[in-house]
Parts: C-alpha cells; structure tokens; sequence
C-alpha cells in the first residue's frame, strides 16, 4: 500500500499547470471528483466554471461559463464550494461573507446558481479576508486575514448557516496569509502566501487553538511568486495554487510503499 506524507517539505511540482479564464484570479475550487475547477476573479465581479476533461488534471481545463455577483461585491478574493456542490461561499473586498446556492438538481453547475444570504464579520476579524475554509460538515468556517495576519474560526450552531455564526478565536500565523486548506482529517492546515506553502498542525481537529507550527513549508517560487489560492485534493496526495496571472499549478505530496507483513509462523 502507498502511505502518503502530510509534510509540505515533501511536496514536488507535477508539471502541471493551466489557465483559468478571467484576470486576477484570487481563489479555485475543485468538484470532488476533479472534473470542474472553479476560479474567482479579483478584477472582473465573476466566478468561472471550467471543466478538465482528464480529472484533477490542470493541462486538460477548458472554460465553460462564469456568474456574476457584482450586485453583492466587485472583487472576490476566497471561493469555497460546499462538497456537494449544492452551495459555494466568498469573501472579498467588502466586510462580509457571501452565501450563494445552486440548484440541487444540478450541483457543480454554476448556470443555477443565485444569491442566498451574508454576514458582516469584520468586528471579530478585520478587513483583509483573503481565502476562506470550512469543517466539512458546515459547523466551522475558517478566514484568513493578510492584513492582521491571523486565521479567524467561527462555529456554525446550525451547518452552513451563515445566520447562525460565532466567532470562536483568530489564530496567528506567517505574514501575509492568502488562502488557507485543512487535510481531509483536520489535522494539518496549509496556508499560502506569495512564494510558498506553510504547514501548521492541530493536535484536534479543526481547532486553530491547537496549532502549532513545525516549520515545514515548500517554496513555489520557481513556478510562481504571485500566488493567491490553494486547494487540495480529498485523498490529501496533491494541492495546487493559482496566482494574480490566472495561472494554476499543481504538487504532488511524496508517497512511499508500505509492506504489510501477515502474521503467523514462518519456517
């Protein structure tokens, strides 16, 4: 079997890159299943839907379609889709997080998708919301802030309610924070500044006022010294990055083979 290493000091680029559709692109979001990639655009009031045809492949993207949420805020910076698709969440440059909703009976479709609800949080956080990430049962949301340069953690009484939020704490972190993934357990969060990509652990899960640095990080500056978002994927083997020049990159985290030995006698 193939362990796979959570430590960002084992990350490699995969030669593998693409260009979303849009200009400044801030963030990007992955359909579970790698088919879809999702981007926002700082300049442009939009967030684009692009298809891959190989999955979670970012040489086979190809744009499809783009939503406009210019009547809520002109420029998105963090984009996060609910792992059902059902729902997707954006903070920017105004002081409150935006809810929107896509029709159920077609999730990942951003052609059924509408404004639902918001919530100002800039009393318990500041003005520099950058990337955005939630527990993925809806009952914590996760902020980081490039301008304070902390994570800020709000509990969600009812899941993925914004009504129902309460901030919890702001955790403090490296300069100039811009987006920010847990792993799939809730253990290990990566957060992404301009040049690299900087590993914290959390002894509990999904509590930032666990965590505690290991001073593990991975330069990206060879393929880019712009970077904006990140994502990862669900089994924790790759993460990827877009930055201000629309350009997305993909990193595969190191992986050894275990041997699993039987137990028994041998002669």
């Amino acid at each position: 079997s193939l362990s796979v290493s959570s430590q960002a000091t084992s990350l490699s680029y995969a030669n593998k890159t693409g260009h979303a559709n849009g200009s400044d692109t801030q963030a990007l979001a992955f359909k579970s299943d790698g088919t879809k990639v999702f981007t926002s655009g700082g300049g442009t009031s939009l967030v684009y839907e692009h298809s891959l045809s190989t999955a979670w492949d970012l040489s086979t993207i190809s744009y499809t379609r783009a939503f406009s949420h210019a009547s809520q805020l002109s420029n998105a910076r963090g984009l996060y889709f609910k792992p059902d698709g059902t729902e997707f969440y954006i903070v920017g440059n105004t002081l409150s997080v935006f809810k929107y909703t896509i029709n159920s009976s077609y999730p990942w479709d951003l052609a059924y998708a509408s404004y639902d609800s918001s919530n100002n949080i800039s009393s318990q956080h500041g003005t520099g919301s950058q990337g955005i990430f939630f527990k993925p049962d809806g009952t914590k949301m996760f902020i980081t802030d490039y301008t304070n340069n902390h994570i800020g953690e709000w509990s969600l009484s009812t899941a993925w309610d914004l009504s129902t939020v309460s901030h919890v704490r702001n955790a403090n972190v490296l300069a100039t924070p811009k987006d920010i993934v847990f792993n799939s357990d809730g253990t290990v969060i990566y957060i992404v500044t301009a040049t690299k990509i900087t590993e914290y652990n959390c002894s509990t899960a999904y509590d930032t006022s666990t965590m505690s640095t290991p001073n593990r990080d991975f330069t990206t500056s060879t393929q880019s010294t712009t970077n904006q978002g990140l994502a990862i994927k669900p089994d924790d083997t790759e993460i990827f990055t877009v930055n201000q020049q629309d350009d997305a990159y993909e990193y595969n985290f190191a992986q050894t083979n275990v041997v699993t030995l039987g137990s028994g006698s041998f002669a």
